[in-house]
C-alpha cells in the first residue's frame, strides 16, 4: 500500500493490491482496515481510486463506506473511479 498526503486533513490512498493467488482472503479488508485505525487525528477525508472493471475492490471500498466522486478516462480505455470516505475526527485526538 502506498499512502500520499495531500492538503491538511486529506489522506490519497494509491496503490493497494493483492496478488492473484491470494485474492479473496481479505488482505484488502484488513489493510484497508488497518489504514483508517491509524490514520492521524487530523486527517478527516480519505481518498483513493480504482479502475471501473474492479468490480471487486468496488464492493469493498462501499462495505468500508467509500463514495463514488467522479470517473476519470484512462489511456487503456476504461475509466479509474475515485472513491471518498469522511472520517470523523474523534474528541481525544487519537484513533486508538
Amino acid at each position: 500500500m502506498v499512502l500520499t498526503p495531500e492538503d491538511a486533513g486529506e489522506l490519497l490512498t494509491l496503490q493497494r493490491a493483492a496478488y492473484g493467488y491470494r485474492q479473496g482472503e481479505g488482505l484488502g479488508s484488513r489493510l484497508l482496515g488497518l489504514v483508517e485505525q491509524r490514520l492521524p487525528a487530523a486527517v478527516g477525508t480519505v481518498r483513493l481510486f480504482t479502475g471501473e472493471r474492479s468490480t471487486g475492490n468496488l464492493r469493498l471500498h462501499d462495505r468500508f463506506g467509500y463514495r463514488e466522486t467522479h470517473r476519470t478516462p484512462t489511456p487503456g480505455g476504461y475509466a479509474r473511479v475515485h472513491l471518498e470516505k469522511p472520517v470523523p475526527i474523534p474528541v481525544t485526538g487519537t484513533r486508538d
